[in-house]
């Protein structure tokens, strides 16, 4: 009697795709705390690293709230 093989494809198996771009590997949450923190510690490398990062992200959140009203709008 012939078995099925397991394998990834099946019932409820998704294809990894992600259509959001990865600036940076290590995630790290952009929020108050971890900035305030950097700030704290005085590192400046980490401190230009965090605030780069935020700019992006803020710059990525802006563009899709553009979005989001474009398409409210219609």
């Amino acid at each position: 009697m012939a078995t099925k093989k397991a394998g990834t494809k099946g019932v409820g198996a998704r294809k990894a795709t992600s259509k959001v771009p990865v600036r940076n590997p290590i995630i790290q949450p952009l929020y108050g705390r971890p900035i305030l923190d950097a700030i704290k510690r005085g590192n400046m490398a980490e401190m230009k690293r965090i605030a780069a990062q935020a700019r992006a992200h803020v710059k990525d959140v802006n563009a899709a709230l553009s979005k989001l009203d474009a398409s409210l709008k219609k």
